[in-house]
């Protein structure tokens, strides 16, 4: 296709679409004959999703031919039905003559597409792409209407309806510019480049076609994925052509007829000026395309003063010889300098005369000098320093637009051609290495290993080659380079997890600037390298009331005093260039460092800040020591979660005790093997007591196995030196330590939780002290713990409501306590409201909304959509909403650390550390992002040897 170039163009845009669209719908039917244009979802779909899709086989309307070509392409059987069955079925032996045939079948259509481009269409097509790259000097600068004489069904050249001018009338197609026609022209080449590019694949198919040792299988495979890769080029490519088509059938039945003399856009009169006193882009491309206004009359008008006294008193033609920028205005009868006019605003041009430029010079006896000494107006003008920088401003313009030798040239526009395309291919490329780090970045996967070719990052691009022909056409393709440059180098790879890093931390950055309020959450924990790594998380609330919390830093701080960790956040704030003004709300565990009153971090806050920052306990931490201090109030409990661990760790101590376990955990449907405790969580101990429960009946029939093996191996073993006495001895104890289901459970009660009288010293009525019985026993045991915990969550509650009294009272089921005193204290604490009045007349239009809810989600969610009637309320919620209630976030955050920073990836650099976890942690950031920014982005970090962004 390269080789169809030609200086000449005699064939119209139009044709040249009709041509390509004509030469390439036989292609798009054999691909549409190999693969459907709908892949089938289901099984079920597959027999009706095999058959070529009518709609992309239509005929159209601008060429005959190809109406009949895709008639009889729709009419022939296909045998695509047989393909798909060698396929799925892989060449069944039951069937060999079928099977043979769908070889033959297949193997014709790759030749087909193969001997596509040698047919006679070729011609047409070459006839039409080869004036593609090519366009006249006329047609590039100007944007004047093509004017056209239309002789029966032909339209003739420009230059034939030319000669038609003198009438006075021509044809003129309203909205047809050769410029925008080069550009359809570019696109068009665009996609032709990129299927000369795909049809190398199909030459390696057709080699391989008649190579035996390659399954039938897996040739299909590899057509099946070179014509889906085809269709994509194919597709868009047909679709442009018919628009194109309809575009100039719709344009040149807009025909009008208009006076030969009105053809220019705009006034080229040298005295004409717009409104607004500038030209536009358009109409600087026009005016140095036309040049400067020179008309050469026979006669000029004479001003009879100046000839009165023999002096020059009018204008003369040999000026413009002289001075090609000098313009001549019929209308005022005065000399102007075209590039003064046009580009007179710019360095140099200080001392500038407007003369030049608006009046008009018509000192006519002034013009030329007399003598050496004494220069005239025209040569003090054009030798001044205001209108050589006029010039050098204009020379600019023309090498930016109009440098016509580069665009009249066809091997250059060529050549920017096949620059475009491989700049396309190129940034696919980088797109495709892109979506590859988000894939294994957001499912927190290790990318590199020891040896490098074994890591996911290169295995993942290698899975994606043998399904891409275009990816493993570029890597074949840079491998036969002088500099083989692959971008999938450890440097590489951090490059792209850096650029996919910070795009999350910038997005979150940007949100939380966007914020009205904003709250802080800070938590740390050590990681496998022995680091203290701390996860700091912000809570912000956005226009439309959706609270959202994200990770924004996690750094490592090997202080933990609160002071250091007051400043850490602050840091961090400030090199995000998040202001603190906006900071409402502090959230940290129970630790002193942390919450302490005065040498905590919520205090240094204060400190720091020179203001009140609302500072609430973590909740979950919070419930979490309620529970497990309860826990320890009673000794039973004790022992109890002791016998837990002692039964997790005897199990899994031994290797065969824990395979018989794991047997008689396997031969039950609902049993759950043995878990430890937790030492952080105290949600851990309810699973290992849930498995215990629902595993009892296995666990014992374990420990019995377990003991019937030790009996055998003390009767078997003829070198023990126990004496019968001894063994005896041992079979008691173990028969006293293991529960049998016939076990009285109220006499093993008493036997172990005997109640002592209390002493006659502190009661003497010590006879009628109550005995409880076993339930009633641990039925005391429960209520105390309860208490603990409701006296310990009471506590906290209290000390939250304390810190948010005044906004409780506009909280569903508390509206009809609110006041004017308490929209005062709101209106001082939540900054940017307008008055504590207009505050509380709002929120009692808003009563009965507020009153019809029980919960806060539930008014907010139908707040949002009358939220901007009531903005001072809308504030208030705002600052309620970005208030923290609990770490959990962070804590999550340290999930993905033991994750992705494990054992094996120990030496994990913190910044990447950070990058990654924080990608995998903020992962709906990156489901919709547009990959090709990122592609042009990396391109512009420094100098890179694969360009995929034009330098113009």
């Amino acid at each position: 296709m390269s080789k169809c170039t030609n200086n000449k163009r005699s064939i119209p845009h139009e044709r040249s679409v009709e041509n390509i669209h004509k030469y390439f719908k036989p292609l798009n039917d054999l691909s549409n004959q190999i693969i459907p244009t709908q892949l089938p979802s289901s099984s079920s779909e597959s027999s009706s999703s095999c058959k070529p899709s009518s709609s992309s086989s239509k005929p159209s309307s601008s060429s005959s031919k190809s109406s009949s070509s895709s008639k009889s392409s729709s009419s022939e059987p296909s045998s695509s039905s047989e393909i798909q069955q060698i396929y799925a079925n892989d060449a069944p032996a039951n069937n060999t003559s079928e099977f043979s045939q769908s070889v033959h079948n297949t193997s014709l259509l790759v030749d087909k597409i193969s001997h596509l481009s040698m047919n006679n269409e070729k011609i047409a097509l070459c006839n039409s792409f080869k004036h593609i790259s090519i366009a006249g000097a006329d047609s590039i600068i100007s944007d004047e209407p093509v004017v056209v004489v239309q002789s029966n069904v032909d339209i003739q050249s420009f230059d034939t309806s030319v000669s038609d001018r003198s009438n006075g009338i021509s044809l003129v197609v309203h909205g047809t510019s050769e410029n925008n026609e080069l550009n359809q022209r570019d696109i068009l080449s665009t996609h032709l480049l990129q299927i000369e590019f795909y049809l190398k694949s199909c030459q390696n198919l057709i080699k391989e076609s008649t190579r035996l040792d390659i399954p039938h299988k897996a040739f299909v495979e590899k057509t099946q994925a070179f014509v889906i890769e085809l269709k994509k080029i194919l597709d868009p490519l047909d679709a442009t052509c018919r628009e194109q088509i309809e575009n100039i059938n719709v344009q040149f039945s807009n025909v009008d007829f208009i006076s030969a003399k009105s053809t220019d856009k705009i006034s080229r009169d040298p005295a004409y000026w717009s409104a607004n006193g500038k030209f536009t882009e358009e109409e600087l491309r026009y005016l140095v395309h036309k040049g400067p206004m020179q008309p050469v009359l026979k006669d000029y008008p004479k001003n009879v003063t100046l000839a009165a006294q023999n002096a020059t008193c009018k204008f003369a033609s040999k000026w413009f010889n002289e001075y090609p920028m000098l313009e001549y205005s019929q209308t005022t009868d005065k000399v102007y300098c075209f590039a003064c006019r046009l580009f007179y605003k710019g360095p140099g041009s200080e001392k500038v005369d407007l003369a030049w430029i608006k009046i008009g010079v018509q000192s006519w006896a002034k013009m030329k000098g007399r003598g050496k000494d004494r220069k005239g107006k025209l040569d003090q003008h054009f030798t001044s320093s205001s209108h050589l920088a006029s010039m050098y401003r204009l020379s600019v313009f023309k090498n930016k637009y109009a440098n016509v030798e580069c665009l009249m040239d066809a091997n250059n526009r060529l050549a920017n051609q096949k620059e475009e395309s491989i700049l396309r291919i190129n940034t696919k490329i980088i797109e495709t290495f892109f979506d590859c780090t988000l894939f294994l970045a957001k499912q927190g996967l290790a990318f590199r290993r020891d040896p490098q070719e074994h890591g996911n990052f290169i295995q993942l691009i290698h899975l994606l080659r043998r399904y891409d022909p275009l990816l493993n056409s570029w890597f074949n393709e840079e491998k036969s380079k002088s500099h083989h440059i692959s971008y999938t180098s450890a440097r590489s790879q951090d490059e792209f997890i850096e650029h996919i890093g910070n795009y999350v931390i910038g997005s979150i950055v940007q949100q939380v600037q966007n914020a009205p309020f904003y709250s802080v959450m800070i938590d740390s924990t050590p990681d496998c390298s022995h680091r203290e790594i701390y996860s700091l998380v912000i809570r912000y609330v956005d226009n439309d009331l959706n609270v959202h919390e994200r990770v924004i830093c996690l750094k490592e701080l090997p202080s933990k005093t609160g002071q250091s960790i007051c400043d850490f956040i602050l840091h961090i704030l400030h090199n995000y260039h998040i202001s603190t003004d906006c900071l409402i709300g502090q959230c940290y565990d129970n630790a002193p460092n942390m919450s302490g009153c005065r040498r905590g971090v919520q205090n240094c806050m204060k400190i720091a800040l020179k203001r009140d920052i609302i500072h609430i306990p973590c909740g979950g931490h919070t419930a979490n020591l309620a529970v497990k201090h309860a826990c320890e109030c009673s000794t039973e409990y004790i022992r109890f979660f002791d016998l837990i661990e002692e039964i997790y760790v005897f199990f899994t101590s031994s290797i065969n005790r824990y395979h018989t376990l794991r047997t008689q955990i396997n031969s039950s449907t609902s049993a759950l093997t043995v878990k430890n405790l937790s030492i952080t969580r105290w949600s851990a101990n309810y699973e290992s007591i849930n498995a215990i429960c629902r595993s009892i009946p296995e666990i014992t029939n374990t420990f019995k196995i377990i003991i019937n093996n030790i009996d055998d191996k003390i009767v078997n073993n003829t070198d023990n030196k126990l004496t019968l006495d001894d063994k005896k001895t041992k079979q008691q104890e173990c028969d006293d330590q293991v529960l049998s289901n016939g076990v009285d459970i109220d006499s093993e009660l008493s036997r172990y939780h005997h109640q002592r009288l209390r002493s006659i010293k502190n009661d003497s009525n010590y006879k009628t002290g109550v005995r409880l019985d076993r339930v009633e026993y641990y039925k005391k045991l429960m209520i105390e713990i309860l208490d603990y915990i409701v006296i310990s969550l009471t506590d906290y509650h209290k000390v939250v409501e304390e810190k948010l009294q005044y906004f409780s009272t506009i909280l569903p089921g508390r509206i009809n306590y609110l006041t004017l005193a308490n929209a005062n204290k709101i209106t001082e604490i939540v900054p940017s409201i307008s008055s504590a009045e207009i505050l509380f007349s709002e929120l009692q239009l808003l009563k009965n909304d507020i009153d019809s809810v029980t919960e806060l989600p539930e008014f907010i969610n139908k707040f949002k959509l009358i939220a901007n009637g009531y903005p001072n309320a809308k504030r208030v919620y705002q600052f309620i909403l970005a208030l923290p209630i609990t770490v959990a976030t962070n804590e999550r955050s340290f999930s993905k650390l033991k994750l992705i920073k494990s054992r094996l990836r120990s030496n994990l650099m913190p910044d990447k550390a950070e990058w990654l976890i924080i990608a995998s942690t903020e992962r709906d950031l990156l489901e919709n992002i547009d990959l090709s920014k990122f592609a042009q982005e990396w391109s512009r970090l420094k100098n890179r040897r694969v360009k995929i962004v034009s330098n113009l």
